[in-house]
């Protein structure tokens, strides 16, 4: 997948994320479809479990794995092979991390959309590659939400309309007997994937910092 010039579009992005989806199909979907079905039994154990258990499991399970199903796309845009163990190497290279980092979107996100309905949109995309951060560069989540907030901040329209893009899309997939929506929502992670890559490309990484909060 190649950066034309200094544009980071999102046509490019969807049209790389609709060539991985269809190389990576299979392993693709049993990524997703594992993810929906742990998140589900997790919302299931938090609604007979209210509290600190059900709350536990939701940051403590979903998050990294989560965070994992990021790694998988982000490495199946750049060629490799994703496969379902890719759910749990957060498990085994930053799990804290990733754990802290996912209550860190919970709760940024909650806030923003519970104020009012920009705040939310703009913390969803300029935290957007925090996933990614976490995972691929090895950085704690304070690190990552601030890193994510400096890439973003150069191409901030073009993570929007990637994401905006990604409703009718799964909407499209909800129509298709349901099942469309998984292979409609792993596009869309595809495609912001790739705008992770093409937005780096062009600003630059900072080295792996770890905070000291």
């Amino acid at each position: 997948m190649e950066v034309d010039g200094e544009t980071v579009s999102v046509t490019d992005a969807y049209r790389h994320a609709s060539e991985r989806l269809r190389v990576d199909f299979v392993p693709l979907m049993l990524i997703v479809i594992a993810l929906a079905a742990i998140s589900v039994v997790a919302a299931a154990l938090q609604g007979v479990m209210p509290g600190i258990i059900g709350f536990s499991v939701q940051i403590f399970v979903v998050g990294p794995i989560s965070f994992g199903a990021s790694w998988a796309m982000l490495r199946s845009v750049r060629g490799q092979d994703p496969s379902l163990s890719d759910l749990f190497v957060p498990f085994d290279r930053c799990f804290a991390q990733s754990a802290f980092g996912y209550l860190l979107i919970v709760v940024a996100l909650t806030a923003g959309f519970s104020l009012l309905i920009l705040p939310g949109i703009l913390l969803a995309v300029r935290l957007a590659f925090v996933p990614f951060l976490v995972v691929d560069e090895d950085m704690d989540a304070i690190s990552a939400f601030r890193e994510s907030w400096r890439r973003t901040g150069a191409y901030p329209w073009q993570i929007f309309w990637a994401m905006a893009l990604a409703i009718p899309i799964i909407a499209l997939g909800l129509l298709a007997l349901f099942v469309g929506v998984f292979p409609a929502g792993t596009l869309a992670h595809l495609a912001i994937a790739t705008l992770f890559l093409d937005v780096t490309r062009q600003v630059g990484r900072k080295p792996a910092l770890r905070s000291t909060i």
